[in-house]
Parts: C-alpha cells; sequence; structure tokens
C-alpha cells in the first residue's frame, strides 16, 4: 500500500541522546582553601606576648690604654693658660707613648678643650701618642685612671687653690666647708696624686730620670695662700723621704709666648700739584691712596 508508512531504517538520521553533563566533563574540580585564621577553634584573636630582649651593656671598641710611658696632666681646677707651653716644653725634652688628662668633673668643658689643644700640640710636633681624658668627682682613689698604666715618664700637678676671705681678719670667719673644699682641691688633690704615682716613679731604671712637678699657679685670697703653703711643705717632705732617682720639683709655669707685630713699612704720600681752575670739578681721591694715608697715620700714632 502506498500511503501506508514505512517503518524507519536503522540507517536514518537520529537525533543523539542528550545526558546530563558530569562535574567532572564541565569544569576542573576546584581545591578548597581555608586561611589559618579562620581555622582558630576558639574564635577570639591569638595574643602575642613581647619577648624580653636581654641587654648587655656595650663594650668598648677600642683597645686598652696600655702604652709604655706616659706622661700626666692633673688639673684640679679650671686649666691655666700655661699648660700648652710647659707640656710642650716636656714633648720636646723627652719622648712619651701617651698622655692621660685628669680633670674635675665641675669644668668638664675646659678640660674638654684642653684634650683638643693637646691633640694640636701633638700634631704640630709631629709626635704619635695617644691622649685620653678622665673626669674625677673625688681625687682620693686614682686606681680606675691608673689601672692599665705601666710607667709614668712625668707628672703635672696643677692644684686649686680656691677662697673667698679678702684679708688675714676674715680668715677665723671663713665656714668650715668652704675651707674644707678649698683644702681638697689644693692639699688632698697633690697627696692623692703623690701617693697613687709615686709607687710606679720610684720604681723605672730608664736614663732619663721620672719627674713629678708642682706647677706653681697663682693664690688670690690668704685661704689659697695658707693652702698654698701646705702643698709646698708637703712637697719638701716628700722629697726628704725620697730615695729613688725620681725628681721632685715646683715648676713655674711657661709664660705665654707672644708674637710681635709686624708694622706696615708704607711710602709717604705724594702730594700731586694739579693746575686747575678753582671753579673746575675735581674727582675724588682715590681709595688705595685714601687706606695708605690712614695707615700712615695710625703707624705715626702708634710710635
Amino acid at each position: 500500500m502506498e500511503n501506508e508508512s514505512r517503518p524507519s531504517s536503522s540507517f536514518g538520521l537520529q537525533r543523539p541522546l542528550q545526558t546530563p553533563p558530569s562535574p567532572a566533563g564541565s569544569y576542573r574540580r576546584r581545591v578548597s582553601y581555608t586561611p589559618s585564621y579562620m581555622s582558630f577553634q576558639n574564635g577570639s584573636a591569638p595574643i602575642s606576648k613581647p619577648v624580653p630582649i636581654v641587654r648587655k651593656p656595650s663594650q668598648p671598641s677600642r683597645l686598652p690604654f696600655k702604652p709604655e710611658r706616659v706622661l700626666i696632666i692633673a688639673i684640679a681646677g679650671q686649666p691655666e693658660p700655661s699648660v700648652i707651653n710647659s707640656l710642650s716644653a716636656l714633648l720636646k725634652k723627652d719622648s712619651y707613648s701617651g698622655i692621660v688628662i685628669i680633670g674635675s668633673i665641675n669644668h668638664a668643658t675646659q678640660i674638654k678643650k684642653l684634650k683638643m689643644d693637646v691633640l694640636f700640640l701633638v700634631g704640630r710636633l709631629g709626635k704619635e701618642l695617644e691622649v685620653q681624658m678622665h673626669l674625677k668627682e673625688n681625687w682620693a682613689d686614682l686606681k680606675d685612671v691608673l689601672g692599665g698604666v705601666r710607667q709614668i715618664g712625668s707628672v703635672m700637678c696643677y692644684p686649686f687653690y680656691q677662697g673667698t676671705c679678702t684679708s688675714e681678719t676674715e680668715l677665723l670667719s671663713f665656714e668650715q666647708n668652704e675651707l674644707e673644699s678649698s683644702w681638697r682641691s689644693s692639699v688632698g688633690f697633690l697627696h692623692s696624686m703623690a701617693r697613687s704615682t709615686f709607687p710606679l716613679l720610684q720604681k723605672q731604671k730608664s736614663e732619663t730620670p721620672p719627674v713629678f712637678l708642682l706647677v706653681d699657679t697663682p693664690a688670690t685670697s690668704p685661704t689659697a695662700s695658707l693652702n698654698k703653703e701646705t702643698c709646698e711643705a708637703l712637697l719638701k717632705r716628700l722629697t726628704k723621704a725620697n730615695t729613688s732617682n725620681l725628681v721632685i720639683e715646683i715648676l713655674a709655669p711657661e709664660k705665654e709666648t707672644v708674637e710681635p707685630k709686624t708694622k706696615l713699612s708704607l711710602d709717604p704720600p705724594v702730594e700731586l700739584e694739579i693746575e686747575a681752575d678753582s671753579n673746575t670739578f675735581r674727582g675724588g681721591e682715590s681709595p688705595t691712596r685714601l687706606w695708605n694715608m690712614w695707615a700712615l697715620q695710625e703707624q705715626i700714632d702708634a710710635a
């Protein structure tokens, strides 16, 4: 029968069957990542405890100060202007390996300035010396300063003769604490320096004898004069008791060398004769000529 439908052949085109896509075929598997802060079980943020830092005292980077032969400058008050001149004379006379400056802590600024002047002097003389500075509040103990010193070549002592009284009649009205303070910075200072340095000075057997010097500083009051006389008497007693080649002397301070001022050698100005009418305009003087005239007048007035 023509109108009768034919059965579909197995070889005809057919719509493919649609299957649900698998999760593995459509996209890659995601890797789950949980931040560390979300895995905290307690629910509260962790509290960080500070770790204590143990601080150790800083060690000095420089090598210990142990020169072979040092020169000690001990100053109880303000440095005198003659310190550099006296030091220059000693450095030219003898050889040293180091300089130790011991000063009062009450005059720290002046002592630091003195150290800079000493370094400048050492460089000007072409010496290779190590310079150290120590500030003391009490002169009774100097072991911390002289502990590393092996040999002492010279000692220069500058006592401080202080006092406020202006006449001999005021000595009895002088307060005891002021008298003790003046005694510590003069007699006590000298005694402490001698007690600390004499054992090292007397043991030396070098060709050049060691020297202990008491520098003569001015005394401006009766109390200062009294302490100065006591220091000189103490030094005489130490000289009599000395049995070594140690030289003990009172040193007069070196005077400051003042260079003379050079005078300018200028010829007197020459007057220029110019014939001109009085009504004619005349220019001003030359600045060089005016300066020469002024310098010549200054030289005549100073003569």
